[in-house]
């Protein structure tokens, strides 16, 4: 199962409103705060340990920035 398109997930958090604490956890090099968000807002275990071991913090940032874009 691949890790869902930046943009997808990106407006679920911003939905979810978890866009700061997303931020918060990246900023402060996290990776706990960062799969507790992804955790709540319904990403399964599976694909967030696939993320982390593939993912870097370009992802995450792209991720933020996508969530933002949400807003409109």
């Amino acid at each position: 199962m691949a890790p869902p398109s930046t943009d997808e997930l990106g407006k679920i958090i911003y939905e979810t409103g978890r866009l700061a604490e997303l931020e918060k956890a990246i900023e402060g090099d996290d990776p706990m705060g960062v799969v507790v968000v992804l955790q709540d807002v319904g990403v399964s275990n599976e694909v967030i340990s696939r993320m982390l071991l593939e993912l870097d913090k370009e992802y995450l940032l792209a991720l933020v920035d996508a969530a933002h874009a949400a807003k409109g």
